[in-house]
């Protein structure tokens, strides 16, 4: 009983030294984990702290760079590189094989193109000297053409002071008497004008061809100053050579022929110019005015007096002579052209040969 009782106390004597070193140890392991946890605490004050100071540096410097940009306005700031940025520069990409096909074929189209285009500053280069040549051609042929009509009519009025008398004196009689006739003629029609000027001028208003209605105010305008220096001339009709001089030329007009003498040609010859000058200018107002092709419609061409003085030669003869180069400048006028005539030292004429033929005069043999 008693070898009982003794080996309990044995075995109480054990757990109870077992216990004790079981809660020995967990007070050892509870000390260490205090140490720890005091241990980070104190880490982790001290980065709090160290963060604090950093922050308050990095909030010092920006202060810093804030007041060097109040004081320096105008300075920019620096910038970062594309590594600092962490961007990487971009790299060219190699274009596909189709893609530097296409480029090929632009290159050579534009290629094409720019040669295609010297090609055709060469063409029109060329073009311009042969119409310069044919130009400079065509005005040695005028020139040469009206020289040899001066020869001729100097010839003429050779063989007319030598072969043809001067007029008998009832012959010039006539001739006078003729010419005051015309001289009256000539006023009555002009008067007539004033209300077919106005009557036209309205028309043209309407129409709103406002290039053509100024042209037409110019015309009048000076058609009027020019009958005013007419109104004063006077004529000595018995030395006035036109009078008592042979007729030299013939024409014809209307299926009948007629004569004139040097004096008289001379007079067609300048109302073939005015008339090409002024269907020039009526022309160039219609086409202007975007108006169609209507030379007849014009009141210039109507009237036809423009250098007429009512002396020399019938009125009917010399409107048919302005009208002849009035259609003519008035179809060169409106296409902008130079077929029958040119400008020259500022003012339009028809070219010489042109000249010849409309006046077709045939000089009597």
């Amino acid at each position: 009983m008693s070898a009982i009782r003794f080996k309990q106390l044995l075995l109480v004597a054990a757990i109870a030294a077992a216990l004790v070193t079981t809660v020995a140890s967990a007070a050892g392991n509870q000390g260490r984990g205090q140490d720890k946890q005091h241990a980070g605490s104190d880490k982790r004050h001290a980065d709090s702290s160290e963060d604090d100071q950093g922050k308050n540096g990095k909030q010092g410097k920006r202060n810093a760079k804030d007041d060097d940009k109040h004081a320096n306005p105008d300075k920019a700031p620096p910038r970062l590189s594309t590594e600092r940025q962490g961007v990487q520069p971009a790299m060219p990409i190699a274009p596909p094989s189709r893609d530097r096909a296409e480029h090929q074929r632009e290159i050579g189209a534009r290629q094409v193109a720019q040669q295609q285009a010297v090609a055709n500053m060469q063409a029109a280069q060329s073009s311009r000297q042969a119409e310069h040549q044919a130009a400079v051609h065509q005005r040695v042929a005028d020139k040469q053409a009206l020289q040899q009509l001066k020869r001729d009519g100097k010839r003429e009025d050779a063989l007319q002071r030598q072969n043809r008398p001067r007029l008998s004196d009832n012959k010039h009689r006539a001739n006078i008497l003729q010419q005051q006739q015309n001289i009256n003629t000539y006023w009555q029609n002009q008067a007539r004008q004033q209300s077919v000027y106005t009557r036209m001028s309205q028309e043209l208003q309407k129409q709103n061809r406002s290039n053509q209605y100024s042209y037409q105010q110019q015309y009048y305008q000076r058609l009027a100053d020019q009958q005013a220096g007419y109104r004063n001339l006077s004529f000595n009709y018995d030395s006035d050579p036109y009078f008592y001089t042979a007729s030299s030329y013939r024409y014809q007009r209307d299926g009948r022929y007629y004569e004139t003498n040097q004096y008289g040609a001379d007079l067609f010859r300048n109302a073939v110019n005015a008339g090409y000058q002024e269907g020039f200018y009526a022309g160039q107002a219609d086409r202007r005015d975007n108006w169609r092709f209507s030379y007849r419609e014009s009141f210039v061409y109507q009237n036809a007096n423009f250098g007429y003085s009512g002396y020399y030669v019938r009125q009917d003869d010399y409107n048919h002579y302005f009208r002849e180069g009035f259609q003519r400048g008035y179809d060169d006028g409106y296409y902008s052209r130079n077929t029958y005539g040119r400008r020259h030292e500022g003012s339009y004429s028809m070219l010489d040969t042109v000249l010849i033929t409309v006046l077709a005069l045939q000089v009597l043999r």
